[in-house]
């Protein structure tokens, strides 16, 4: 049998509000290497299980986060 550990990060609020203070590229640098440490990506998923699509001009975009925590924020916010 095979075992699949998930690798779990609990995110201080502090560490968080650092991020949100980076420049754009320091919060891309830091998304990449999150993303790629845990393995993991976080989107928002409706209640009818489709992915939450935003619309910017012409374009229909996808978001994705590092944490669970951005996504909280987000929806707090929103």
């Amino acid at each position: 049998m095979v075992e699949k550990r998930i690798k779990i990060n609990i995110m201080h609020s502090k560490e968080i509000e650092n991020i949100l203070k980076l420049e754009p590229f320091k919060r891309y640098e830091y998304f990449i290497k999150k993303a790629a440490d845990f393995e993991q990506l976080w989107t928002i998923i409706d209640q009818d299980g489709d992915y939450v699509i935003s619309e910017i001009d012409e374009f229909s975009l996808i978001s994705f986060w590092p944490a669970e925590e951005f996504i909280t924020l987000y929806l707090k916010e929103d």
